[in-house]
């Protein structure tokens, strides 16, 4: 059918160049081939064989295609490597972290038990000189004094206790307090804690509320809270203590309308040795979480749409003592 009509441009081309070669084209008929020529140094003439270039091209895109998957799955298996050497270095370094913390707290333990042990001496002095003086004295304004200084020598006696626990990692007994008692008692020391500057006032919400607790450690607990709050007002600002009845539990709330906590260090901001202060130990809110978990309850930092912080210890009640210790624990 094709004797005696024109050749395709392809195989015009490749006739006046001549020699031998390999040509790609397109034939009257639409169909893509690879043509191999040669042409004889005698007459001239050349010889054109074409295969479809579907023979050629298919095996090539396949070897394309193959070596594309192989490069993907390199990539892939060395992005997996790294995710897994990330992740051994992270969890490398938060056992060297936890390594760290628990040597800290063997060396804080240690520390605070020699100082605890030198500091009960000097209460016992003072302890004696006290009771020297009363039955030396007759005077009524000088027993009075003697008795103030009691009270403050009987506190630091029982905080001096409470450290020594804690340093020997000792649970502490529960008892039943009356929440309100216990501030009232305490506002002298809260209110020297928060300063001058700052007006510290106590909303009792519930009166004679009383709580499943270590008094000694609620105590302290409320001492850090107030601390922390002054120190983050710089020394001008509002501090209020809330309690109230909620369900089974009491809620103690301190707030402050200071600048709040950054997102970062809500993270870890009951953690032991976590702390933005540059002076601080990073310890007080860490006794305040202690504190809430021995006695069962918790203790969460919420936030305030005006700014400040606002943190709350949930303590269950007295009449649910059983909770807190066991049910072998009778409630009062």
């Amino acid at each position: 059918m094709r004797v005696g009509t024109p050749g395709t441009s392809y195989v015009l081309d490749a006739v006046a160049k001549g020699g031998n070669g390999i040509y790609a084209g397109t034939t009257y008929e639409a169909l893509t081939n690879y043509t191999a020529y040669a042409t004889s140094e005698l007459t001239g003439w050349s010889s054109h064989v074409a295969i479809s270039s579907a023979v050629l091209d298919r095996p090539l895109q396949r070897a394309a295609a193959v070596i594309t998957f192989g490069l993907l799955a390199a990539i892939l298996a060395g992005l997996g490597l790294f995710v897994l050497a990330a992740r051994e270095v992270v969890r490398r370094r938060k056992n060297e972290e936890h390594l760290l913390n628990l040597q800290r707290s063997q060396a804080v333990a240690q520390f605070t038990a020699t100082i605890v042990h030198d500091f009960r001496n000097v209460i016992s002095s003072l302890q004696s000189g006290l009771n020297l003086i009363k039955r030396k004295t007759r005077n009524d304004e000088i027993k009075s004094y003697v008795a103030l200084i009691e009270d403050s020598v009987s506190k630091g006696t029982r905080l001096a206790n409470q450290l020594l626990s804690l340093s020997h990692g000792k649970d502490t007994e529960l008892e039943t307090v009356d929440v309100s008692e216990m501030l009232n008692g305490l506002r002298y020391l809260l209110e020297q804690a928060a300063g001058d500057g700052v007006a510290l006032s106590i909303d009792e919400m519930e009166s004679h509320l009383a709580v499943v607790a270590n008094r000694d450690q609620l105590e302290l607990a409320l001492l850090n809270l107030v601390v922390n709050a002054r120190d983050a007002l710089e020394g001008q600002g509002r501090i209020t203590i809330e309690v109230s009845s909620v369900g089974e539990r009491a809620e103690i709330v301190v707030c402050d309308n200071g600048p709040g906590v950054s997102a970062k260090l809500q993270r870890t901001l009951f953690q032991p040795f976590i702390t933005d202060k540059p002076q601080g130990t990073g310890l007080g809110l860490a006794q305040v979480a202690g504190m809430a978990r021995n006695a069962g309850g918790e203790v969460a930092l919420e936030n305030v749409s005006e700014g400040g912080a606002r943190f709350v210890i949930r303590l269950n009640q007295a009449r649910t003592v059983e909770q807190a210790r066991g049910s072998d624990v009778p409630a009062e």
